[in-house]
């Protein structure tokens, strides 16, 4: 991933040979520094339509972002997404494919309404009402990928999307002195 400058935006241009990987790039590259830093990040993704427009690829699908870390022993999800209706746009030269949009639906009031300007009709519904079979393969993905990271630093850990959180027993004044030192 490469950083640019365009007046006081950054902007993250990306190259990948393949289509897949240049969908799975955006979708890191989009979401890093986002969230909550984890030891290691994953993404899932279902295209459910490509579409070649004025010399761009539309990519209409199903994302999930992850970032993973250890809590109580456990490597969970410590932050991230659920499962996002998303649009990514790419461009595509001699050096391959490179991000040229990427575009979530807005939150809220909103959110329904911002699908079905960003998909076409015959995949807004799918987009909106997306199935558990959908959300599983995507979270099944990320937990394969924070399986082959634990390997990959030799060792062993159950891995879990959730973590039970043990809570001390902490005077209320106590703790809300912490919430307010940090919160200014």
């Amino acid at each position: 991933v490469k950083e640019t400058t365009e007046g006081n935006d950054t902007v993250r241009k990306m190259f990948a040979s393949d289509l897949e990987s240049a969908v799975s790039q955006s979708i890191l590259s989009n979401n890093t520094g986002k969230y909550l830093s984890g030891e290691t990040i994953a993404e899932e993704h279902i295209i459910l339509d490509t579409v070649e427009k004025d010399g761009n690829t539309i990519i209409y699908a199903l994302t999930t972002y992850g970032e993973y870390g250890f809590e109580n022993n456990i490597f969970t999800k410590v932050s991230g997404t659920g499962v996002i209706p998303t649009r990514i746009t790419l461009g595509k030269d001699d050096k391959g494919y490179s991000l040229v949009e990427y575009k979530m639906p807005e939150d809220g009031s909103r959110y329904t309404d911002s699908i079905k300007e960003m998909f076409p009709d015959n995949l807004a519904n799918r987009a909106i009402h997306y199935t558990d079979w959908d959300a599983e393969k995507c979270y099944q993905q990320e937990y394969q990928y924070a399986n082959e990271y634990l390997t990959s630093i030799a060792r062993t850990a159950e891995v879990n999307f959730k973590v039970d959180k043990k809570l001390d027993n902490m005077n209320v004044k106590a703790s809300n002195s912490f919430i307010d030192l940090y919160h200014d």
